[in-house]
């Protein structure tokens, strides 16, 4: 075996194959086709592989990504298309790939890593499941108040559509081939999609991206939406209707107070508070803090975000396989708290739906008045789903 190492651009092919016996065996579908920005000529570099016999036995894919929180950004790593032969898997392939895209991650400046999954693979390393949000199940049927139109959204909607998104509090920074190629492919967080538009006077008010509705399956995924919340709501059940959909079901993160009062006025309950989608990985930790200085500084204060608030790390790199001897390490003045381990950092930055403390050494004084700044509003995958 050959590995692990970046994918070759004419070994794409083999990739390929091994994707769609893994994820594809029982649906129709191309992976090449449905996720187009991992597996892109340009990203080759970002697809690690272990070969064997001229093929592809094991693969760990990544996107990278910047996200927005409250104008902070950060490099986030996207890793998903995890996928080893039927013959190879038990064989450590798969670990040896996520370790050295981890490292490699970390090396290209990745604050975070974000995986499409919770696996032991991913949680020995020290992801965690984190982040707050409300699923509400919601019945299709009904139209809009009178005012409010609701047609499925084409390319020339799509400047519109962006400007919506960006003014979501967290969001991806897309380009305009992002919006361009989800509009064509219609291929949203593993499933076909439609993508509808609100509109009050022919001006886009908010959007909608609905999976199709499967006869064998659960209720559709409101996959992505943004702009007016309640026009949003309104329009949710017309737009699951037409599609055949009976019911629906809306991801809402829980920072998100106007989403959450316009969903459960439409929903079947009150709604279930779960952790957020997929898990995260602090990857550079002590710049990963730094770069959300600003922010500490909104919420705690310039005294507590100034020169005497300090950053730095030890223990365990990310693509160890043991995540709880990192350390996060915060001076602030003469006092010194460390957070233990990548998960303890991914549930302080953002949260979780457990009451379970904090685990921490040292100061709690310094814990205590970092704690306004947290946890950061949870993103959700939406397009950019890998």
């Amino acid at each position: 075996m050959e590995g692990p190492r970046p994918l070759r651009a004419n070994e794409l092919p083999s990739l390929v194959r091994l994707l769609d016996r893994t994820f594809r065996a029982n649906s129709p579908g191309n992976f090449l086709n449905e996720y187009p920005s991992l597996l892109d000529e340009a990203n080759l570099g970002r697809l690690i592989v272990i070969s064997e016999g001229g093929e592809i036995v094991s693969h760990v894919g990544m996107v990278a990504a910047q996200i927005l929180f409250e104008g902070v950004p950060l490099a986030v790593t996207l890793v998903g298309g995890v996928a080893t032969a039927e013959e190879r898997r038990g064989s450590g392939c798969a670990t040896r790939c996520l370790d050295f895209a981890l490292e490699q991650s970390a090396r290209e400046g990745d604050d975070l890593a974000w995986i499409s999954g919770g696996r032991t693979l991913y949680t020995a390393r020290g992801a965690a499941k984190a982040g707050r949000e409300w699923v509400y199940q919601i019945a299709a049927g009904g139209h809009p108040p009178a005012g409010l139109a609701v047609r499925e959204i084409s390319f020339a909607d799509c400047p519109a559509a962006a400007a919506l998104y960006e003014r979501e509090p967290v969001h991806f920074v897309r380009s305009r081939d992002d919006w361009l190629r989800a509009a064509k492919n219609r291929f949203v967080m593993n499933s076909k999609a439609r993508f509808w538009g609100v509109f009050r006077a022919d001006r886009l008010c908010a959007y909608l991206v609905l999976h199709e509705p499967r006869v064998d399956g659960p209720a559709a995924l409101l996959a992505e939406f943004a702009g007016d919340r309640m026009d949003a709501a309104r329009a949710l059940t017309q737009a699951a209707s037409e599609m055949g959909a009976s019911l629906v079901q809306a991801h809402v993160g829980d920072w998100d107070r106007a989403g959450r009062e316009a969903f459960a006025s439409i929903a079947q309950s009150g709604g279930k508070l779960e952790s957020g989608l997929g898990t995260f990985l602090p990857l550079r930790m002590a710049s990963c803090m730094e770069k959300l200085r600003p922010r500490i500084a909104r919420f705690c204060g310039e005294a507590v975000a100034g020169r005497e608030l300090r950053f730095s790390e030890s223990g365990d790199g990310p693509g160890s396989r043991s995540g709880a001897g990192a350390r996060l390490h915060i001076l602030l003045g003469p006092d010194e708290a460390r957070i233990v381990g990548r998960a303890e950092l991914a549930r302080f930055l953002f949260g979780a739906p457990d009451s379970k403390p904090l685990v921490f050494e040292g100061a709690a004084s310094v814990i205590e008045r970092l704690q306004p700044a947290f946890p950061l509003p949870t993103p959700w995958y939406g397009l950019n789903f890998a």
